[in-house]
């Protein structure tokens, strides 16, 4: 997927017996969802959810004082 929709990035993917789940990380400056449904549908997939999410100030401070693998309090 990954070629064809190049202005992502797949942060992990897990499968389970008939599901497959992936963790998409991309810009802000674009928005990959109509190229990943397209992608999906040109190889059969099926999707059952696809929802974003997004770092708020808090998530990105936490990520940048917990480099050292201890909790912050």
């Amino acid at each position: 997927m990954k070629a064809t929709v190049p202005s992502i990035n797949i942060k992990s993917a897990q499968k389970d017996e008939n599901l497959t789940t992936l963790k998409i990380e991309y810009s802000g400056k674009s928005d990959p969802r109509r190229d990943i449904f397209t992608y999906a549908v040109e190889n059969n997939w099926t999707i059952l959810e696809m929802s974003e999410t997004k770092k708020n100030l808090e998530d990105i401070f936490r990520n940048l004082t917990n480099k050292g693998g201890t909790a912050v309090a």
